[in-house]
């Protein structure tokens, strides 16, 4: 897989000097073999533990402090909540 990175650079609206063009193929071109190469990875490649880790289940293991000590730092709380400014009008 190649990567057209002039394309890339235009639907992304980055303009990439043509001088630094090569070095950016290569390197895309990198990550794409590398992305290749993962998915021809099979699962049952991997170690047990490593697959365990994968398919573990979630398990909540408590809170680390609790709300009151969670709160004490913010610059503005109310009612238990972070107050923040708004930055969508």
């Amino acid at each position: 897989m190649t990567i057209d990175v002039d394309k890339v650079s235009q639907l992304s609206k980055l303009k990439i000097d043509a001088d630094k063009m090569p070095m950016f193929e290569k390197q895309m071109n990198d990550i794409a073999q590398m992305a290749d190469v993962l998915a021809q990875v099979s699962a049952q490649q991997l170690s047990d533990d490593t697959r365990r880790a994968l398919l573990r289940d979630d398990t909540f293991i408590g809170a680390a402090f609790g709300n009151d000590k969670a709160m004490q730092n913010a610059p503005v709380a109310k009612d238990s909540y972070f107050c923040v400014p708004r930055t969508v009008e």
